[in-house]
């Protein structure tokens, strides 16, 4: 049988496959870090008009990299005060500055949709695909032509370390074709609190809305509370009741949400998950 397509499509879907990019690529070396605690920016377009977010590919050792997060950016971002570096695999990247000082951001200039984060020496990230995955590019209606890496550094680095060429550093893997289902991400913060003395638990809460009548899978979530979180839960809420979704202890662990599916709908919560593993466990479940 032959299926009849338009001209227009047979170009998009020729231009799709052969702009693809199978990784991209980015790199922090850890020789930046002018202190402890310092942040650094870098930045790559994506070719073509669409791409999928696949897999994540970490490249750093938590003994120096604290952690690091990935976003897509709408445009070219516009840092103020770039340097170019040169990077231990011999490539160079445009580097900036990124802390709350430098008055950068990871996307300076253009808006920012958080993708990933990493930490604690999580291992390779897969988002499912073809079942679903990020999608992004500079087609009109993603606004997502490149594709940015925050790195924060937790000191400087040895000699030693320098020659070994650490770094924060990234590859993300891609494929032109569309998923099943779209990935996005949500970040819960709550920074507008205090610890009063002498009480032996304090509860934080940070919430946020589902609006309208679609369904959302949770696939995956991490914690991040550094020393002082020791019990950090997900939960689906409707009113006063709520329906957990899973928890874990300590600094950012990556977590594949196990079991039956987790649908969240403003009117109910369906189903109910039977825990989680560690990314590290290199667990490939999801919800």
């Amino acid at each position: 049988d032959l299926t009849m397509v338009s001209l227009d499509q047979l170009k998009d879907s020729f231009a799709s496959y052969h702009s693809s990019q199978a990784e991209v690529s980015l790199t922090v070396p850890a020789s930046l870090a002018r202190k402890a605690d310092d942040y650094w920016c870098t930045a790559a377009p994506l070719i073509g008009g669409r791409q999928t977010l696949t897999a994540f590919v970490p490249k750093a050792k938590e003994t120096i990299v604290h952690h690091m997060v990935v976003a897509v950016c709408d445009g070219r971002p516009k840092p103020k005060n770039a340097i170019r570096v040169a990077n231990s695999d011999g490539t160079k990247s445009w580097v900036w500055p990124c802390g709350l000082e430098d008055h950068n951001g990871i996307c300076p200039g253009r808006q920012m949709t958080l993708v990933y984060a990493w930490s604690k020496n999580a291992g390779r990230f897969e988002t499912g695909f073809p079942r679903q995955g990020f999608v992004a590019g500079k087609r009109e209606g993603l606004g997502a032509e490149y594709v940015a890496l925050q790195g924060h550094l937790l000191r400087q680095p040895t000699e030693e370390e320098k020659d070994r060429g650490e770094s924060a550093a990234i590859s993300i893997e891609t494929d032109p074709r569309m998923p099943q289902s779209l990935l996005s991400l949500s970040l819960f913060l709550n920074a507008n609190f205090k610890l009063p003395p002498g009480l032996p638990r304090v509860r934080v809460r940070s919430r946020c809305c589902v609006r309208g009548s679609d369904t959302i899978e949770v696939f995956a979530y991490r914690v991040h509370a550094h020393g002082l979180g020791r019990n950090i839960t997900l939960a689906a809420e409707r009113g006063g009741g709520g329906t957990g979704i899973g928890g874990e202890h300590g600094i950012l662990v990556g977590i594949h949400v196990g079991g039956r599916s987790v649908r969240v709908r403003d009117e109910d919560v369906r189903g109910r998950t039977r825990g989680g593993h560690s990314q590290e466990d290199a667990v490939e479940s999801w919800a």
